[in-house]
């Protein structure tokens, strides 16, 4: 696949690329997967249908060759195939570089064998691929010592869904202390700013320390982007704080922000299979935030496109960890009723 690249109009190329992909929609697939697959593809880069075309290609090739997926491979295959497209990897190269690095997992005494270990160790191999290096046992040493700090901050807070943030979290320079402080930062600040403890602030804490501007300005900018919302007459609550927390990398005024967001989430709701207010909501964020990433602003705020697509990664990251979720509630549920 040719380099990614910021589509010129970001929310008409998520509509082109989910209509491609509903074109080749099962009965029972979920068209959730699908919409978040649509997000993912957004900067990737040729004709929407040849997209939807191999990106389905890619997702039964995960379907046959990637038996860790096991019961989820009916939802999570198709962001993780969005991501995957990225790769020059075959997915059966793929598969087998997981499953090299889960091994790593087992001998850090670290979970393995989940969807939220196996998104951690994509994002392991993804960073290895931009900065040329191979995922070795340092760098898995180095994700579990930062996971073991995140921990100690909150040790009933912190679990495998954290893992894949945690991920990315590794690739930045500082020791495991230093970054763990860095998101103590964000987590109590935004507390003290009125928000509510509790696993969602802590995955914004982490996605936070990505931002470009100063901790302060970047917390204040949260705290008017949600209240702008919620003035603007949705329903905010913590299901909505990583969907602020990417918008909140964005110097643009709150007011044009929000008036974004709303446009792009207005034409999302009203467009089929119609999503429901809080998914057409977490839509709107990513195509918005893309609208708002390409204008002169952004550029020269950001010096190019990388730390655009790291945010992208984050949002990718944190949509597969949220179909893993729901997939495993639904299992849970399903359980219980014929137990």
């Amino acid at each position: 696949m040719p380099e990614n690249s910021l589509p010129e109009h970001p929310l008409d190329r998520f509509l082109e690329l989910l209509d491609s992909l509903m074109e080749h929609k099962r009965w029972f697939e979920d068209p959730t997967a699908l919409r978040f697959a649509a997000s993912s593809l957004l900067t990737t880069p040729g004709p929407a249908a040849q997209v939807a075309t191999e990106l389905q290609d890619v997702a039964e090739q995960l379907k046959d060759d990637a038996g860790w997926f096991g019961p989820l491979n009916s939802a999570v295959r198709f962001v993780v195939a969005a991501m995957l497209l990225r790769s020059d990897k075959s997915t059966r190269e793929f598969c087998a570089e997981i499953e090299r690095v889960e091994e790593l997992f087992k001998q850090h005494k670290l979970k393995r064998g989940t969807t939220y270990t196996y998104l951690a160790a994509m994002l392991l191999i993804d960073n290895g691929q931009r900065s040329q290096s191979h995922v070795g046992s340092d760098q898995v040493a180095r994700f579990a010592a930062l996971y073991a700090e995140m921990k100690s901050h909150h040790l009933f807070l912190t679990g495998q869904d954290d893992y894949p943030t945690c991920a990315l979290l590794s690739s930045l320079p500082g020791t495991p202390s230093e970054l763990g402080q860095r998101c103590e930062v964000f987590y109590e600040g935004l507390r003290d700013l009125g928000f509510k403890r509790g696993n969602a602030l802590q995955t914004v804490s982490h996605m936070l320390v990505f931002a470009p501007d100063d901790d302060g300005v970047v917390m204040q900018r949260f705290r008017r982007l949600y209240d702008g919302f919620d003035k603007a007459g949705l329903w905010m609550h913590t299901g909505d704080y990583d969907e602020v927390a990417a918008l909140s990398f964005l110097p643009h005024e709150t007011a044009n922000v929000v008036a974004t967001v709303l446009n792009h989430r207005e034409s999302i709701a009203k467009h089929p299979p119609k999503p429901g207010r809080e998914l057409s909501f977490s839509l709107a964020c990513g195509t918005g935030f893309l609208e708002l990433a390409g204008d002169q602003l952004m550029s020269e705020h950001l010096r190019g496109t990388q730390n655009i697509l790291a945010v992208q990664a984050i949002i990718q990251a944190q949509q597969a960890a949220m179909i893993a979720a729901a997939v495993s509630a639904s299992a849970a549920a399903s359980s219980a009723s014929h137990g």
